[in-house]
């Protein structure tokens, strides 16, 4: 979920479509402790929930107005955000984990973060495994995954947002699909599957890719690459202080400037 790591021989991203050169892919793990979605509650569709950092959710649903409206026609949002932070704990308080009232989870994010390729797809890995279908921006990760309707619903605004969980409201027969669909989803990230995975990564994929003159002479020119990235960034940085002071009058007396140096020979 970053930037390319150029300095490594190997780097593991979380989108297939991701992988190239250096890169493996491997799908990210489900959230820990996830608690499904109450059977009891059937085909119900009223608590509609958010969960994820405040960046990354669509401005349309982060208003009052937002939430107004989906009262007034009979729905609960239920919005588990927080500004981004290093802080494993803060997670845990928001309860990221619990789907057992959640009758359908939406994840929208601003369009211009739509083309994303560092992003996973795990919002909609967990909706899978909780038994709750997800209405989900139209994102390269999640199209990558998509099968079906029965995956995901799309949106690209508050307006699809409703259209799409009033429809699930309505038709019975096509929210219990999207349920059982995922459950038989779910099972390609299942934590042993993904345990399996890894294991194939580090004693398989990874020492047949490092052990070749070729990768090894690719893995020096991707550092020399990025150290030389490195030094042009540090050199322009420099320089752009440098003239900052310069124009500014601080340091001057210590570098003089060519008319300066002129004056002075005279």
């Amino acid at each position: 979920d970053r930037r390319p790591q150029l300095l490594a021989d190997v780097e593991i991203v979380q989108n297939a479509s991701s992988a190239e050169n250096f890169q493996i892919f491997i799908p990210s793990w489900l959230q820990p402790g996830l608690i499904p979605r109450d059977l009891s509650r059937g085909n119900t569709v009223e608590e509609i929930a958010y969960v994820g950092a405040r960046k990354q959710l669509h401005a349309e649903l982060a208003t009052p107005e937002w939430v107004d409206t989906l009262r007034a026609l009979g729905f609960r949002w239920d919005m588990r955000m927080i500004a981004f932070a290093s802080n494993d704990q803060l997670y845990s308080d928001h309860r990221w984990n619990d789907y057992s009232t959640t009758d359908v989870m939406v994840a929208l994010r601003p369009p211009e973060l739509w083309a994303a390729r560092s992003k996973p797809a795990a919002k909609l890995q967990n909706a899978w495994a909780a038994g709750t279908p997800a209405v989900l921006s139209p994102e390269r990760a999640y199209k990558e995954l998509r099968r079906s309707e029965l995956d995901y619903l799309e949106a690209r605004s508050a307006a699809e947002v409703i259209e799409a969980v009033r429809a699930l409201r309505s038709n019975a027969s096509l929210y219990r699909g999207m349920v059982l669909n995922g459950e038989e989803r779910a099972r390609d990230y299942h934590p042993d599957r993904v345990v399996a995975r890894w294991i194939e990564a580090l004693w398989e994929e990874v020492p047949a890719r490092v052990d070749g003159p070729a990768q090894r002479l690719l893995a020096h020119a991707r550092r020399y690459r990025a150290l030389a990235r490195r030094a042009g960034r540090g050199w322009r940085t420099g320089r752009t202080a440098w003239s900052g002071a310069r124009h500014s009058g601080h340091g001057a007396a210590a570098i003089p400037r060519e008319d300066d140096s002129a004056r002075y020979a005279r």
